[in-house]
C-alpha cells in the first residue's frame, strides 16, 4: 500500500492499493486487482480495477474495462465504458474527442478448438 501522491512525466502501471492522488503525463493503467482512493489526472486513463475519488481527468481518453468499479466524476475528450463496468458519477466531455463510446470486450473470447 502506498499513502501519498504520485506524480511524474511518464506512464504508470498500478497493481496495488494507493491512497493519494495521481498526476502524470502519459498512460495511467489501473490493473484489475488495484484499488485507488484519490484523484487521477493523466493523458490517458485505463481502469481495470477500482477507483474511488473526486475526479478522473484525461487530456485524451478514459477507458473503463468490463470489470472495473469507478466512483468519481470523469472529464476527458473521449470516454469509453465497457459493458459490465460499474460507474457512479458524472461524465463531462471536452471537444476534440470522439465522445462517449460503449463497447463489449472481446479480449476474453477465444475461438473454439484453441
Amino acid at each position: 500500500m502506498i499513502k501519498g501522491d504520485i506524480s511524474g512525466g511518464d506512464s504508470v502501471d498500478l497493481g496495488g492499493t494507493i491512497h493519494g492522488n495521481i498526476r502524470i503525463e502519459g498512460l495511467c493503467r489501473v490493473r484489475e486487482k488495484a484499488r485507488i482512493e484519490g484523484d487521477i489526472s493523466a493523458t490517458q486513463v485505463l481502469v481495470e480495477g477500482s477507483v474511488e475519488g473526486r475526479k478522473i481527468s484525461a487530456t485524451e481518453k478514459i477507458e473503463l474495462r468490463a470489470n472495473s468499479h469507478v466512483r468519481a466524476e470523469m472529464h476527458g475528450a473521449t470516454i469509453a465504458i465497457g459493458e459490465g463496468a460499474e460507474f457512479h458519477g458524472k461524465v463531462e466531455m471536452r471537444g476534440g474527442g470522439t465522445g462517449q463510446v460503449t463497447f463489449k470486450e472481446k479480449r476474453g473470447e477465444r475461438p473454439k478448438g484453441r
